[in-house]
């Protein structure tokens, strides 16, 4: 569309930001030998979709049906992702196992930390670097707000991010 517009007066934010898409959309990740899984084809496709946008510092939102590897595909990111930083994971109680035996099952390289009601849930979340990744309940996210919001995050992924839709309540404002 922008080719399409014929001569347009831009800044040079916008020009790098349109080489940036435009890298992006030509940019062919590779499944991280790590990942200890075969991605199915809209696996693969979900984590070359994921991948890209990382690349240009944008959020997805991953949604399809139960048991179509949603958290593989995160994982694949997560591992792609690694070495640029520590990441989080924010999930209900009640799936915050699951997550946790899913990266020892498919992602044993990534160091996973639990955020547990410890004592010192500043000094865990200090503690994390590349590689790293902390499980963190919404319950916990947002008694331990401070705390997690003290660094910056290289991915944050939601499971279940219904639990964010009402704008006003703590656990969405801890989230953002």
């Amino acid at each position: 569309m922008i080719d399409e517009a014929g001569a347009a007066a831009t800044d040079s934010r916008w020009r790098e930001l349109v080489a940036n898409i435009r890298a992006a959309g030509v940019h062919v990740p590779v499944v991280p030998s790590t990942l200890q899984a075969g991605l199915r084809d809209y696996q693969r496709d979900g984590f070359v979709w994921l991948s890209r946008l990382a690349r240009l510092e944008m959020g997805a939102c991953l949604a399809d049906d139960m048991g179509f590897g949603k958290t593989v595909q995160a994982i694949a990111l997560l591992l792609e992702q690694a070495e640029k930083g520590a990441s989080l994971v924010v999930a209900p109680t009640s799936v915050c196992h699951n997550w946790e035996s899913e990266f020892a099952r498919f992602a044993p390289t990534l160091a996973v930390r639990r955020l547990a009601a410890a004592a010192d849930r500043r000094a865990l979340v200090e503690s994390l670097g590349p590689g790293s990744v902390l499980i963190a309940s919404y319950g916990l996210l947002h008694q331990s707000e401070e705390a997690v919001a003290s660094r910056p995050w290289n991915v944050i992924v939601f499971d279940e991010a219904q639990n964010l839709k009402n704008f006003d309540t703590k656990r969405a404002q801890a989230s953002r």
